[in-house]
């Protein structure tokens, strides 16, 4: 049998109309869909860099700098003490909430969730403040080393 549709009339008359190539149709257009789905889901499996592994990646470096930051030259030596002194040099103490802000983005990433509904808001935002942040770093430092010609490198 095809398929049926009920449709109220202005005298609310149910009209019963019978599509007898509907079935046939579906069939075809499924067919195709299910084509279309495992073409996509080849091209998905074939890829080396996915969205996961970049969120992992990520991740895990940010769980590394993190913990170079917070311990220093004691765990990892002098390159401990050489990556806290490039991190403290460019971002000060926005090295702490940068890199917790990046675990956060890559671990939420890597699960699909996400806080934040409006994205372009709150990353406008946090730009704005990382700005402002490195904007008050290079003043206080600048201070600190009383122009010992600090920005003329």
């Amino acid at each position: 049998m095809g398929n049926q549709r009920q449709k109220k009339s202005k005298n609310n008359v149910i009209i019963i109309e019978y599509n007898i190539y509907a079935e046939k149709e579906a069939g075809i257009l499924g067919k195709q869909n299910q084509k279309n789905v495992k073409n996509k889901e080849s091209k998905r499996e074939s890829l080396l860099v996915t969205k996961e592994s970049l969120c992992a990646t990520f991740a895990t470096f940010s769980f590394l700098a993190i913990l170079i930051s917070c311990t220093g030259p004691y765990i990892f030596g002098d390159l401990g003490l050489s990556m806290f002194s490039f991190f403290a040099g460019i971002f000060g103490y926005l090295t702490y909430p940068l890199l917790l802000g990046m675990i956060y983005l890559s671990v939420t990433g890597l699960l699909g969730k996400r806080l934040v509904k409006n994205r372009r808001a709150a990353t406008s935002i946090a730009l704005g403040l990382v700005c402002i942040a490195l904007i008050v770093h290079t003043a206080l430092t600048f201070s600190w080393l009383e122009g010992e010609n600090y920005l003329a490198a």
